[in-house]
C-alpha cells in the first residue's frame, strides 16, 4: 500500500511543482515588461531562465532572472528580487 501511496504523492506534486515554477517566470515576465516600459528602453526579453554561472554568486533565493536585449543587439541579464520591507528598484542588470 505505501508504494501507491508514494506514486499519488508523486503525480500530485510534480504538477504543482511545475505550475509554481511556471507561474513565478510569468510574474517575472510581466515585472521586466512592465519596467523596460516605464524607463523608456528600447527592448525585450528574451528569456526567464537561471544566471549563468559566473552570475550565480549574486543569486539568492527567491531572485528571478531574465535575459534582456537591448534595441542596438546588446544582451544583459536582469535580476528581480521581490523585497517585502524595502522601496526602490527590485531590478538589476548585469553584463
Amino acid at each position: 500500500m505505501k508504494g501507491i501511496e508514494a506514486l499519488v504523492v508523486i503525480a500530485i506534486a510534480v504538477p504543482i511543482a511545475i505550475f509554481v515554477i511556471w507561474m513565478k517566470a510569468k510574474h517575472a515576465r510581466r515585472t521586466f515588461e512592465a519596467y523596460i516600459a516605464g524607463s523608456g528602453w528600447n527592448a525585450e526579453v528574451v528569456r526567464i531562465s537561471p544566471p549563468p554561472l559566473r552570475l550565480w554568486l549574486k543569486n539568492r533565493k527567491g531572485d528571478s532572472w531574465g535575459l534582456i536585449r537591448f534595441a542596438d543587439g546588446t544582451e544583459r541579464w536582469a535580476r528581480y528580487r521581490n523585497r517585502i520591507f524595502f522601496s526602490g528598484s527590485s531590478i538589476e542588470l548585469f553584463d
